[in-house]
């Protein structure tokens, strides 16, 4: 079977024209369709080649996105038990420092008795000591 033209193009290095020539173009039909379906078929594999690193890379993508999901869950499990204890301490210290505090009170409050006692005794060995000299 003949086909349409054939247009081939060359070109001169030394002079730089181009030549054109026009020649008819002869092939078998069964042959072309196989040569066109191998092609196929042979970008077809490499395509499917493409897909299945796409599909590993993706495969490896979603175990590092797993992984990345349990290692946060572990932190966030761990913050939350370490805010509960901070909680819980905070808790403890304003209570030790209520406690704190009434114990100052009650010393400042036992100085003053103190010292109240010690005068009372200053006074009463006073009042003796003069009342055994005036006797």
């Amino acid at each position: 079977k003949r086909g349409g033209p054939s247009i081939m193009a060359s070109s001169s290095a030394s002079d730089g024209h181009v030549t054109v020539s026009v020649e008819p173009l002869v092939a078998d039909g069964a042959h072309e369709v196989q040569q066109i379906m191998a092609a196929q078929d042979q970008l077809m594999q490499q395509q499917d080649q493409q897909l299945d690193g796409i599909s590993r890379s993706l495969g490896t993508m979603k175990n590092l996105g797993l992984q990345i999901r349990g290692e946060l869950d572990m932190q966030n499990s761990l913050l939350t038990d370490i805010d509960q204890g901070i909680d819980r301490t905070t808790g403890e210290l304003r209570s030790a420092r209520a406690r704190m505090t009434k114990l100052l009170q009650r010393s400042k409050d036992c100085k003053w008795i103190i010292a109240i006692l010690v005068l009372v005794g200053v006074v009463i060995f006073l009042l003796s000591w003069v009342f055994r000299d005036g006797a």
